[in-house]
């Protein structure tokens, strides 16, 4: 039986899952990929591995995190609220 390598590079096997999903993506949505991914490599990882290796954090790279909106929360078009149909209640 052959063992089953773990791939460090892409450790969820997106890679393999992108290229099935990449025909259905639009031009902006692979845009925001790249982006995502590029921010991810080139300015995050190197922090967060120096940040866990002191056991700090920095709240900077939330801010950035969300003037990228890759934050996880939805913007309605034209604003940079989070979409939201609920109100909170006082």
């Amino acid at each position: 039986m052959t063992r089953a390598r773990f791939r460090w590079d892409d450790p969820l096997l997106l890679d393999a899952q992108l290229v099935l999903l990449d025909a259905q993506l639009g031009e902006d949505e692979r845009m925001l990929r790249d982006a995502a991914r590029n921010y991810c490599q080139d300015r995050l990882m190197p922090r967060v591995t120096e940040d866990f290796r002191d056991e700090r954090s920095d709240p900077a790279i939330f801010r950035e995190m969300g003037a990228l909106a890759c934050s996880g929360r939805p913007s309605r078009p034209g604003t940079a609220a989070p979409d939201s149909t609920t109100s909170p209640t006082t």
